[in-house]
């Protein structure tokens, strides 16, 4: 055993082509989002905006930094998104790698297409139902047309953070 540990240490190279080969697949991309990764979304406080809030949907993947190479691989295979470190609420030690999308057209053209056609058979399918139907009433303005459709927004935002305490709470 301890000769097996030892070349897995040392044979880093062959891990990472390993893992970059899995990405290629879309099972293994299905399987790595949903324990590695979120569907969520922020608020942000806007002052000079007719509604308090802007809702910002973004698809979070995180990685230890000695697997930081797979979030790149993720970037480039989607063809979207930031590779960043994460960082701490109190310090900059984080050994925490992020790839974040954000931006809209990219989440509704791309990201959201990809999970319909590959289904995620987690707890997290639940999350994205709610995650895809933000994004398009984001995308299509919606939140934008009255108080009622921000609100609308506002609730699938509130639902989507309430699906992933209730998810935690099964784990």
């Amino acid at each position: 055993m301890k000769g097996i540990m030892k070349e897995l240490v040392y044979n880093k190279a062959k891990v990472h082509q390993l893992a970059n080969e899995l990405a290629a697949r879309p099972d293994w991309i299905v399987g790595f989002v949903a324990g590695e990764g979120c569907f969520t979304a922020f608020l942000n406080k806007q002052k000079a905006w007719r509604f308090p809030y802007q809702i910002q949907p973004a698809l979070i993947v995180v990685q230890h930094e000695r697997d930081v190479e797979v979030l790149y691989r993720l970037k480039e295979i989607f063809n979207c998104g930031h590779v960043s470190k994460n960082k701490g609420k109190n310090d900059n030690k984080s050994k925490v790698w992020q790839w974040r999308v954000r931006d809209i057209k990219a989440l509704c053209d791309v990201i959201i297409p990809f999970f319909e056609t590959h289904k995620i058979l987690t707890t997290k399918e639940e999350e994205f139902v709610i995650f895809k139907e933000l994004c398009y009433k984001i995308m299509n303005k919606h939140h934008l047309n009255s108080r009622e459709s921000y609100q609308e927004c506002l609730d699938l935002y509130k639902a989507l953070v309430q699906q992933r305490i209730n998810s935690k709470k099964l784990e």
